[in-house]
């Protein structure tokens, strides 16, 4: 009898710990994102006598502060950069920036990246072609 039981207890022994048991992790809370900046349905980089212009809605804007634009030229390399304050009384505006300094416009992909509190928003890019 106490064999069967010494057997039974090593087979089930054996048996169950090769098993993985599935682990179902607790389910948390709903958490409620942060607000962020909304700028979608922006026109982004256009060109308009032969100068860069970046247009940006503000669609949403949850609390004051800078709103920075970087500008990159085609070799990757920044060429100018600007910055506005902003706050919620301007929801609705587009904000039109232009490339800063006189800057020839080389052939290739330029791009515009604007961020706001240290927080990458959108990269806007256009491809340049070469004029005659």
């Amino acid at each position: 009898m106490n064999l069967s039981k010494l057997f039974t207890f090593h087979f089930l022994l054996f048996t169950l710990t090769s098993c993985t048991l599935l682990y179902i992790p607790p389910v948390l809370e709903t958490q409620e994102m942060p607000e962020t900046l909304n700028i979608d349905g922006s026109r982004g980089l256009f060109l308009a006598n032969d100068e860069l212009i970046l247009a940006v809605q503000l669609n949403q804007v949850p609390q004051e502060g800078w709103l920075m634009v970087q500008w990159f030229s085609d070799t990757n390399s920044e060429v100018g950069s600007d910055a506005q304050w902003i706050d919620s009384r301007q929801v609705g505006q587009v904000l039109n920036y232009v490339l800063p300094g006189k800057i020839d416009l080389s052939e290739g992909t330029w791009r515009a990246v604007v961020s706001f509190q240290n927080q990458l928003i959108r990269q806007f890019s256009i491809d340049v072609a070469r004029t005659n």
